[in-house]
């Protein structure tokens, strides 16, 4: 099977988990301040960050998953792994003296492990959502930049995909006989968040075994690079100080962006919308 072929058939059965593609063409939205802005458009690149640090403090919710398996489950998971580095008395005499008990107890601590060193990049689809600018762009005065990102791409660790919101925690099984469960279990724990959320129509990347990882007041991150291409447009907001446009939109010059458009943002009546207003 093909590396197309079995990408094609890990975006249709997370689709059955509510964990959809983004539409490639479109640009997705980082919403921003003008320091953070001035740094990813002079530097090309961009920072991921551990979730630990978020404001959600349901990210990476380890009851999305549930580590309840079988003797046949559990010596199909160990024997998986140990194929590429075999204990040295041997995987089956290895294997008798694991109980369910220790292996779920050690897999619960590879599950913290793995949620403290992943690395994520968030995003939206939209760029006009008021609370998002509140939030994320230091109430209207910062920019809105429209990114390019593929589905696949910075190492093979890497996975773009749409979150899924839901109104409840529904774990799924991570161990069984069948090898693509548990890798499904763990992107649905990454990508699964309330719908409290759903206004920010979120995109994000998970990236694991990043190259350049720092640790800063105990907040893990990477500077990750970005293709000048794929740095699209710029939305400034409400409150940005023309003198923050103007020194973007001359970083933005200078770097050699090819910018789809320019715009920013005012507000609409009589409802209480922003309109965009493209300069």
């Amino acid at each position: 099977m093909d590396l197309n072929t079995i990408e094609q058939s890990l975006i249709a059965t997370l689709k059955s988990l509510g964990i959809e593609r983004h539409n490639e063409g479109d640009a997705l939205y980082k919403y921003t301040t003008i320091e953070a802005a001035k740094a990813i458009l002079g530097n090309c690149s961009i920072r991921y960050s551990s979730p630990i640090n978020f404001n959600d403090p349901f990210e990476f919710n380890r009851k999305c998953i549930d580590i309840g398996c079988t003797q046949e489950e559990m010596e199909f998971r160990l024997r998986a792994v140990l194929q590429h580095n075999p204990p040295p008395q041997g995987i089956d005499e290895y294997l008798k003296n694991i109980s369910i008990q220790h292996f779920q107890k050690t897999y619960f601590d590879t599950l913290e492990e793995e949620r403290t060193h992943s690395l994520i990049q968030c995003y939206s689809e939209i760029r006009d959502e008021i609370l998002m600018w509140s939030h994320y762009a230091k109430s209207h005065s910062g920019v809105c930049i429209g990114i390019r990102v593929p589905t696949f791409g910075i190492n093979e660790q890497s996975l773009t995909m749409r979150v899924n919101y839901t109104h409840k925690i529904t774990p799924i099984r991570m161990f069984s006989t069948n090898q693509m469960v548990g890798g499904l279990a763990l992107v649905y724990w990454v990508y699964t968040k309330s719908e409290r959320w759903g206004y920010e129509k979120e995109v994000r990347t998970h990236l694991s075994n990043a190259d350049g990882l720092f640790e800063v007041d105990g907040d893990l991150y990477s500077i990750q690079p970005l293709d000048k291409t794929q740095i699209c447009s710029l939305t400034f907001g409400i409150n940005t100080p023309q003198k923050d446009v103007d020194d973007i939109l001359s970083i933005a010059k200078s770097a050699g962006y090819n910018l789809k458009f320019v715009s920013r943002m005012e507000l609409g009546e009589p409802a209480f919308d922003l309109v965009e207003k493209f300069i």
